[in-house]
């Protein structure tokens, strides 16, 4: 880490122990800012840490929020989503020559590499995966119509305007906290001083990549955040938002906090980044249960009237989604039936139909589903092996350590022995010009090679798995 001292880094610091932020800025402080040369911050240990520590406590009046009832409708339109609600607050605190917020807004990024802003239609091309694809396609009408009703309310007025909404949309996508309400859900969304400055590392599978991989998770943070409330219950106190080790941490040891448990396509359309083997992926092996009923049907060559009875057995199932299924955040993708990275696990609705389908027959519903995960890797335009291949070459020395891609494209190569779907193909498939590699391409590439390690991993060595929670 390259350290320097930066005005606005400064000035961001004054900021927090100027409004009663606890545990910045004195010389006995357990933490410190830092700033990278490319202009990354974060928070380091100022010293050794503990384990249950509370390192600094962020009042919650510094927060932008967004709830219900928060008195924002000046300067949005009615309906919009919490995010356009918290991306108008952010537009008019920047807005103000003379804001309070003027050192926080400071320090926080320029721009976020997420597909939203920062993918050509290279780096699309290159994902390769149409439920992306579709989600990206969704953010984009998100940001699309949130203009344009800006527009017709009178909160954009330019072109200066318009872009300010999309940094403001990929800020708060990226950077935004959640506090649960008493009667179940989300209560107040948030954007904290300091505690947003934290980047991720989350669960990872750790050592050689093969069949014991899923038994090797570690969880690789070492900070969480927690609230406290006023003294003796006061309703009008003030709130903090803590930040507390997990266990113990070494002298400028960078403090990292996990985002969630969350599919390389929450990672990577929001945060822009793809976590290394993030054991929480997944990949969509049909969009719904119509989508696998057909798939049976016509691919599979199954008569009709099993597959509607499989469809009776699937309804039931659906009543009583469980956990994963329901923190969906909308319909359409709480209906896709996917294939858990972390012990092969198949969604529990699709495991149901097809074994329906099949009479019963679990070794058939589970070969049928392997023909599935083959039919997936057949239908990309590159292979896995051709992808690892190509990642080894252009991938830089941090890419490579963090990735472990040199043990993955080993492991990949032997995995399938002579079967050739995951083998680089003899036609050739170099996946973009190899001269100029944008960072976005190579970072959709990295996407989808983990996206095929999961239909691999089920179709040589997870059935043992098949449908074992986890």
């Amino acid at each position: 880490i390259f350290f320097r001292t930066m005005s606005a880094t400064q000035a961001f610091l004054r900021w927090l122990v100027d409004n009663g932020v606890e545990g910045v800025g004195g010389g006995d402080s357990p933490v410190a800012l830092y700033e990278t040369e490319d202009g990354e911050r974060g928070i380091l240990a100022a010293g050794p840490l503990a384990a249950k520590q509370v390192l600094a406590a962020v009042p919650l009046r510094l927060a932008i929020k967004d709830y219900d009832t928060a008195p924002i409708s000046h300067l949005v339109y009615p309906g919009a989503p919490w995010s356009v609600r918290l991306a108008a607050q952010l537009m008019s605190l920047r807005r103000q020559a003379a804001t309070p917020w003027a050192p926080y807004l400071a320090v926080l990024p320029k721009s976020v590499p997420s597909p939203l802003a920062g993918f050509g239609w290279r780096a699309v091309k290159a994902l390769q995966y149409e439920p992306i694809e579709a989600d990206l396609n969704e953010l984009v009408w998100l940001a699309t119509d949130a203009r344009q009703q800006m527009q017709n309310a009178g909160h954009i007025k330019s072109e200066e305007d318009a872009e300010l909404l999309e940094w403001a949309l990929t800020l708060v996508h990226s950077r935004t906290f959640a506090s649960a309400a008493r009667e179940g859900g989300v209560g107040v969304r948030m954007m904290v001083p300091l505690i947003d400055l934290l980047n991720h590392s989350g669960d990872q599978e750790r050592g050689a990549p093969g069949p014991s991989a899923e038994g090797r998770v570690a969880a690789t943070e070492n900070v969480e955040w927690r609230l406290r409330p006023p003294p003796g219950g006061d309703e009008g106190g003030v709130w903090y938002m803590e930040l507390v080790t997990l266990n113990s941490v070494a002298d400028e040891e960078e403090l990292v906090l996990s985002y969630g448990e969350r599919s390389n396509d929450d990672f990577l359309l929001h945060y822009g980044f793809v976590p290394p083997r993030n054991p929480h992926d997944d990949f969509v092996l049909f969009e719904d249960w119509d989508a696998a009923s057909e798939w049976l049907r016509t691919t599979e060559g199954l008569p009709g009237y099993a597959v509607e009875a499989a469809g009776q057995v699937v309804e039931v199932v659906y009543r009583e989604p469980d956990e994963v299924i329901r923190q969906q955040p909308t319909e359409r993708q709480r209906n896709r039936l996917r294939l858990r990275r972390r012990g092969n696990r198949v969604d529990p609705r699709l495991k149901a139909g097809v074994e329906a389908a099949y009479g019963g027959d679990a070794a058939a519903a589970q070969a049928a589903l392997g023909r599935r995960c083959r039919q997936l890797l057949e239908g990309y335009a590159t292979s896995l092996g051709g992808d690892l291949r190509f990642l080894c070459a252009q991938a830089g020395e941090v890419e490579e350590q963090e990735h472990a891609l040199e043990a993955l494209r080993r492991h990949y190569s032997t995995v399938g022995g002579p079967d050739p779907v995951l083998q680089v193909r003899p036609e050739g498939e170099e996946p973009c010009d190899a001269k100029a590699v944008e960072p976005a391409v190579l970072l959709a590439v990295t996407y989808r090679a983990y996206k095929k390690m999961i239909l691999a991993d089920f179709l040589f060595r997870g059935q043992s798995n098949y449908g074992v929670k986890r």
